[in-house]
């Protein structure tokens, strides 16, 4: 796991966090309580044997990502997951649109990732509009219309609870809406 955003210690706190459902102030804060323990002793315990290395050290260029892939692959790892997309930058070059230079980047880490056999996600943000409908597709995703060009799926995640809460509590006098339900659209597969 590639971070470009935050900090190794947030992103995997991030990660206990949503996966136990306790809020990441609650832990960072040591304000919990007996049953949160026993969730947090229970994943620990579940997880302990899965290999995840959470890399926060790598430069955002696409040349030192484009790197780590390749160096992932040597030492046997099958996934590298890259968060996030909008942050990384291709040195050297001159685009005319931020998503010209989004396009070269995806198109040359998907390249490199396919070339050394590993899995690639590319993390990237949702476009925040004031229209907000039940459903996402690739041309939500920000600056990432040339992106989605060069892979070979797109799938969209998102919550409910992302929406707005003036948004929700209209929508929810025709249908509730389940905060604790993701949906995931995946608008592109080859």
């Amino acid at each position: 796991f590639i971070s470009l955003e935050m900090s190794a210690e947030l992103a995997f706190m991030r990660a206990i966090s949503r996966r136990i459902d306790i809020s990441e102030s609650k832990i960072m804060e040591g304000s919990v309580s007996g049953s949160d323990i026993s969730k947090i002793e229970k994943l620990v315990q579940e997880t302990s044997g899965l290999p995840l290395i959470i890399d926060d050290q790598c430069p955002s260029d696409v040349v030192s990502i484009d790197r780590r892939i390749r160096a992932a692959a040597k030492e046997g790892i099958k996934w590298v997951v890259v968060d996030y997309l909008q942050l990384m930058h291709y040195p050297g070059r001159k685009f005319d649109r931020l998503s010209l230079e989004l396009g070269a980047i995806t198109y040359q880490l998907h390249r490199t990732a396919q070339r050394f056999g590993i899995g690639l996600i590319l993390l990237a943000q949702i476009k925040k509009t004031g229209e907000f409908t039940t459903s996402k597709t690739k041309d939500d995703i920000k600056d990432g219309g040339d992106s989605v060009q060069a892979v070979d799926v797109v799938s969209v995640i998102w919550r409910p609870h992302d929406i707005p809460e003036e948004e929700r509590e209209r929508r929810s006098k025709d249908s509730p809406i389940r905060d604790d339900v993701m949906r995931i659209e995946t608008s592109k597969h080859r």
